[in-house]
């Protein structure tokens, strides 16, 4: 949200903060661009919380993509931090269960406890084979190598970074 404070101060002041303007609105075009990477009927979203390892969900930009998945597709969230909330979308408390019959996997939200994952049982579990990292957080090569396929963001693409 800070980017909004200074931008109304920047504003009030008689300025314009171009550079900050067009940094939010590439953010917030972000949702759109990852739910067009998306494939699959049943997508599951990794992480709910506003900042990873702690229990919040206010201001989380998953709401977001929640929304602008769930006309297309079937969405269940799962985050570590889920007790008994309740939400106008399907949440599962239960990782394995929230990622059976998956046909992708979207990690939107950078828990540690998503870096234990078991990519072999993953894959058993799920029914597609796509992984979606909006944040960067997993290792292409070691989600390849368990015969899934990876789409990152802010990623350079695996063999074309060689001249």
């Amino acid at each position: 949200m800070d980017p909004y404070y200074i931008l109304s101060a920047v504003e009030q002041r008689g300025y314009t903060a171009n550079l900050i303007k067009e940094a939010r609105r590439l953010n917030e075009a972000m949702v759109e661009h990852v739910a067009g990477m998306v494939e699959g009927d049943r997508v599951v979203i990794l992480g709910l919380s506003f900042k990873p390892d702690i229990k919040t969900f206010e201001n989380t930009h998953t709401l977001k993509l929640v929304d602008a998945l769930k006309a297309a597709h079937d969405v269940v969230v799962h985050d570590p931090f889920l007790d008994y909330e309740v939400f106008e979308f399907e949440v599962e408390k239960d990782f394995y269960k929230a990622v059976e019959g998956a046909d992708c996997i979207v990690l939107s939200t950078a828990h540690s406890t998503y870096k234990k994952m078991d990519w072999k049982e993953l894959k058993k579990r799920m029914r597609g084979d796509l992984i979606v990292d909006v944040r960067g957080f997993f290792d292409a090569g070691e989600v390849e190598a368990n015969g899934l396929r990876y789409k990152g963001i802010g990623r350079i693409l695996r063999g074309l970074d060689k001249d």
